[in-house]
């Protein structure tokens, strides 16, 4: 099977953050009660400079799938079901599916 990931981005609706960190929490497990999905993990940015960005959070999906629509499909289905339940304190959320172009390496 080829592995792929999703990425997600999202921020926390103002004044909302802890509920958000906490439905997060609980989301990756629900992630990961998918067939195909086999790690999760979520991040916040890092500020470095004055810049900022779109976006103070990301999450990080690995599927082994050989089929992305059908995956997409199967999580869909899910989404906002007792299974996978939504929270309104997620926003401005987007994301999508990669595909590795080269092997993984690693520092020796």
């Amino acid at each position: 099977m080829a592995r792929c990931l999703l990425v997600i981005f999202t921020n926390a609706a103002a004044g909302r953050e802890q509920e958000y960190l906490d439905w997060y929490d609980a989301h990756l497990d629900h992630m990961l009660e998918l067939e195909d999905c086999v790690s999760a993990q979520h991040f916040r940015r890092v500020d470095y400079s004055d810049k900022g960005g779109p976006h103070d959070f990301m999450a990080i999906y690995e599927f082994e799938t050989d089929d992305v629509p059908a995956t997409q499909a199967r999580l869909g289905a899910r989404m906002g079901s007792a299974a996978m339940p939504g929270s309104d304190a997620k926003t401005n959320t987007t994301g999508w599916y990669f595909a590795p172009v080269t092997e993984r390496r690693e520092k020796r």
